[in-house]
């Protein structure tokens, strides 16, 4: 009987496995079902790199290649994955492809992580153009000196020593004088360039950055900006001469604007001033525009061709009949002028003033107050209160005792009123108000309507009187007569009422 065994081949799969995946672990160092963190660089050229160049972070290994391949324009672009020990990798985040040592050959991915302000790059995301550089290897820097640059640099240092030599050594050396002011100003630049905050230099980096990238998405653009600037500036080479001179006349066009712009410059408090008092004028020629543009129709109208001339001969007889009056005109208007400045100046500011009574004030202009006294002379001038011929009487009394003057005879009259006498107003002027009759009207002095109150005499000021009994007794026995009287005569009417019914 055979034992019970495991088959050769299943152990022959088995160790095939287990070699596969310390194989793959070996040359991955990684799972196969493991996620990376990837992130991509656009550089101006991938021709450095290969799939597999190690990425690192201050000389550490923190990431490989993945994939390098083509990217917009003529610009290439480069995916890196990114282990956890190079991780977080800011948005501010800068990328150099340098050349590795001797021994290692080829090159690698020198990565700077950004600053801690700067949020962190997505799974995926890009690092700009702008962020990223590439190294010059010197073949290329001498292919750029080609025999066309060569001969170019040439005649510049030439040129150049030429200009040294006919004072332009002394030229630079005299502006030492006035570059100090200008460096010092330059060092306060560069202070105030560093921001008042802890991050607004990085702050405007990024933005730089942020800005650079945009260029770099709009490349071709850019590149056609380019070229028509060399197109530009070749024409100005070819117009040097022409160039020159629009120079030399601008400095004197510079030298004639400084007086021009100071005037401009002091005109502008009253300019400013006069657009602030411009400004309701403006917000109401709209709606009065609108109002006038009736008045402008009939204008129109009436300056047609069919009607002006009609017109106009029909007036022609009246312009000559005016020419004539014309002297006359002049002597009457030289009459009525002062008419008008004394009407204008003293007698409508009067009639529109309005009297301080105190608590009698009406709150009226003497105008209106003069129409309303109208009525009551109206209303007098009639028999007795202007209801009819018959005299009504109005008494009233109260516990005052004032003093209302003195006959001829020497008996002294009293009254009684509710209240005592305070004065009187307006109280007598010292004398006649001022006028001199020789001046026109309207250089006389302005009328003073201002109320002023005077004490009432010692003789008219009230003095509180005490009721006597006995006259209390007999009101009040009065008024109980004149209360039974009224009942009674409602009674009667009641009665008759009832017989009527």
């Amino acid at each position: 009987m055979r034992g019970r065994g495991q088959h050769p081949v299943r152990f022959g799969l088995i160790a095939l496995v287990v070699t596969a995946c310390a194989v793959y672990m070996g040359f991955a160092k990684r799972l196969p079902w493991a996620h990376e963190y990837t992130l991509k660089a656009v550089v101006t050229s991938v021709n450095y790199l290969h799939r597999g160049s190690p990425v690192r972070i201050a000389g550490v290994n923190v990431g490989r290649v993945t994939a390098v391949r083509r990217g917009p324009g003529t610009t290439g672009l480069v995916t890196m994955a990114i282990s956890d020990a190079g991780r977080p990798v800011h948005s501010d985040a800068t990328l150099k492809i340098r050349p590795r040592l001797f021994l290692e050959g080829n090159f690698f991915v020198d990565l700077e992580p950004g600053t801690p302000a700067a949020p962190e790059l997505p799974d995926g995301g890009t690092i700009p153009l702008g962020q990223t550089a590439t190294p010059v290897q010197l073949d290329e820097v001498l292919s750029m000196l080609a025999q066309t640059t060569r001969v170019q640099l040439r005649s510049l240092l030439a040129e150049y020593a030429r200009a040294l030599d006919r004072g332009g050594a002394e030229g630079v050396r005299r502006s030492f004088g006035p570059a100090a002011p200008a460096f010092a100003g330059i060092a306060r630049l560069a202070e105030d360039s560093r921001g008042v905050e802890a991050h607004d230099l990085s702050q405007l980096l990024g933005d730089q950055a942020q800005l650079f990238g945009t260029l770099n998405d709009h490349a071709p653009a850019l590149q056609g900006l380019v070229g028509n600037l060399n197109r530009t500036l070749a024409a100005l080479a070819h117009r040097s001469s022409a160039l020159t001179d629009t120079l030399a006349q601008l400095d004197a066009l510079t030298r004639e604007a400084y007086p021009a712009l100071g005037a401009i410059n002091a005109s502008l408090p009253a300019l400013r001033a006069f657009s602030r008092e411009s400004q309701p004028a403006l917000r109401a020629a709209p709606r009065t525009l609108d109002d006038s543009h009736p008045f402008l129709v009939e204008a129109r109208r009436l300056l047609a061709p069919s009607v002006l001339p009609p017109v106009v001969r029909q007036l022609r007889p009246a312009t000559r009949s005016l020419l004539a009056l014309e002297p006359a005109l002049g002597d009457l208007f030289g009459l009525v002028s002062p008419v008008s400045a004394c009407v204008r100046d003293h007698v409508l500011p009067v009639l529109n003033a309005q009297l301080d009574d105190g608590s009698l004030s009406s709150g009226q202009p003497v105008w209106q107050e003069l129409l309303h006294s109208m009525v009551g002379l109206a209303s007098a001038a009639q028999d007795f209160d202007g209801n009819g011929t018959a005299v009504r009487y109005l008494a009233a009394g109260g516990d005052q005792l004032v003093s209302a003057g003195q006959l001829p005879s020497g008996t002294r009259l009293f009254g009684l009123a509710p209240a005592p006498i305070e004065g009187s107003r307006p109280a007598r002027p010292p004398g006649p108000p001022p006028f001199v009759p020789s001046a026109p009207c309207e250089r006389q002095p302005p009328l003073d309507l201002g109320a002023r109150a005077a004490p009432a005499p010692a003789a008219a000021r009230g003095q509180a009187l005490a009721p006597a009994p006995s006259l209390l007794r007999r009101l009040r026995r009065q008024a109980i007569r004149v209360a039974a009287a009224d009942r009674r005569a409602a009674r009667r009417s009641r009665a008759r009422a009832r017989r009527a019914g």
